[in-house]
């Protein structure tokens, strides 16, 4: 880039007060923007129609954003002359690489993928993934704009695991390419490392033509939940679609922990979801938010919603805000559904869910009675060390189970579900009884990580057996 670039300056204060440097302005808050802007920001656009012509060594594939519309060799040089069909976000690049290239053609679209020589192990799943997140997108969110759709090996020194530009997307050598993935069984197992990050990358990466380079955000607060959190629930519903939910309950403990580990970390005030910018907040509270309102509301909504985001806020119609996703999803749900988008998005709670005791007897008709007490406690964070209670009620899951939940995460197991059920839980202490077919050995409450819940040593209890004791 030409010129000083904002992006690069020192964001710490401690940092800045050490070299000298002023401080930073302040960002308005997303309230005050709208209001001093009246809710036109139309001054944000920066899209641009582009054509180009490469040339590059003749050993290597150059490639840019478009359409390749003619290719030839001149002075031992290989040219390319690519330009777009219409107007992309100007988020521009010009790569070139010594590349061998896969097709495959998808809804109309071409999709392609650059690859090293030696690193062609993962080119088929690749293409598999960015298969499936164009048709599931297509269907649900929009219709991609352009003929082609180009994924890259980028080389380790480059420093990124992935990166998304207009049509063209990069994915790290070591972030992708060169996984080893012969031993599917470490697909269950409880290990970060046995996740499939091709799949899971490459749905990533290519949920960004819509979330980022398709939806026109406005660049205020809260701007990073349209690109990344959007990115990660389509991220989150594919890789249902291809594992099932136990692997996506696997990957929402891994994204429950993100978040605790990185509000640990941050020195900030947290604030609500629909104004952060925080990694541990876009990306991992923002997964387990949005998963969360997909099992309460019903992906159809969601996708509802969102389709209706990209309609009425895609260029060049008005950019949008994360208060028109709240107005999407909540244009969609049930009247007793709304309260919960705002508790996602605009409330600051930490959890504390637990079991305080259960119980299990036989019952002359063999079946089992059990009786659980539990509690949500619960806190609306405005200073980390100013905690205030809430009354707010808590939508919680509880489960009694033939087996650990763990086993659940991990193994798929749903058939070890004697009974879970769905209820509004209070700060007071609430006993409930069911019945069930099996004699239970462990109950749980949120045993699939739809809350954010800071202590779930207490989110677990064997039962005891009322007549032996």
């Amino acid at each position: 880039l030409f010129g000083f670039n904002t992006h690069n300056q020192l964001p710490s204060p401690s940092l800045r007060k050490q070299f000298g440097l002023a401080e930073l302005p302040a960002q308005k808050s997303l309230e005050q923007a709208i209001a001093e802007q009246q809710g036109d920001f139309s001054k944000d656009y920066d899209w641009t129609n582009f054509e180009t012509v490469i040339s590059t060594s003749t050993d290597e594939v150059a490639i840019s954003h478009g359409e390749l519309v003619a290719q030839w060799q001149e002075n031992d040089r290989n040219f390319y002359h690519y330009k777009t069909n219409g107007k992309i976000r100007n988020v521009l690049a010009y790569l070139s690489g010594r590349y061998l290239v896969a097709n495959r053609v998808v809804d109309n679209v071409n999709l392609q993928v650059y690859y090293h020589k030696n690193h062609q192990q993962n080119v088929e799943h690749t293409l598999d993934a960015m298969s499936a997140t164009l048709k599931y997108a297509n269907q649900h969110f929009s219709r991609y704009p352009a003929k082609d759709l180009r994924l890259l090996e980028a080389p380790r020194v480059l420093g990124m695991t992935g990166y998304a530009l207009p049509q063209v997307m990069l994915i790290s050598e070591h972030g992708g390419f060169r996984d080893d993935l012969t031993n599917n069984s470490n697909i269950h197992s409880t290990q970060r490392s046995s996740f499939d990050q091709v799949y899971r990358r490459t749905a990533h990466e290519v949920a960004h033509q819509w979330w980022g380079h398709g939806l026109n955000g406005a660049a205020q607060e809260g701007g990073a939940i349209l690109v990344e959190t959007l990115a990660k629930y389509t991220e989150l519903v594919l890789l249902e679609q291809k594992y099932g939910r136990e692997y996506v309950r696997k990957l929402l403990r891994h994204e429950h922990q993100r978040y605790f580990f990185g509000r640990a970390r941050s020195s900030e005030n947290e604030l609500p979801l629909y104004r952060a910018d925080a990694n541990h907040l876009i990306y991992s509270k923002g997964a387990v938010a949005m998963y969360a309102l997909k099992e309460a509301l019903g992906e159809a909504v969601i996708n509802q919603a969102l389709r209706q985001l990209m309609n009425h806020h895609s260029y060049p119609k008005p950019p949008a805000t994360t208060l028109d996703l709240m107005t999407a999803l909540k244009t969609f749900s049930q009247p007793a559904q709304e309260k919960l988008v705002d508790l996602w998005f605009k409330d600051v709670e930490i959890k504390d869910l637990s079991i305080v005791s259960a119980s299990y007897q036989k019952l002359s008709d063999m079946n089992y009675q059990v009786d659980v007490c539990l509690k949500a406690e619960q806190t609306n964070v405005t200073e980390f060390d100013e905690p205030r209670s809430t009354a707010n009620k808590t939508l919680v899951w509880l489960g009694i189970l033939t087996s650990h939940p763990d086993e659940l995460v991990t193994k798929g197991s749903d058939s070890e579900i004697l009974k879970i059920e769905q209820f509004n839980l209070g700060n007071q202490e609430k006993c409930l009884t069911w019945t069930v077919k099996e004699q239970p050995s462990h109950v749980a409450i949120d045993p699939f990580y739809n809350q954010l819940d800071q202590n779930r040593d207490n989110n677990v209890l064997v039962p005891v057996n009322t007549l032996l004791n």
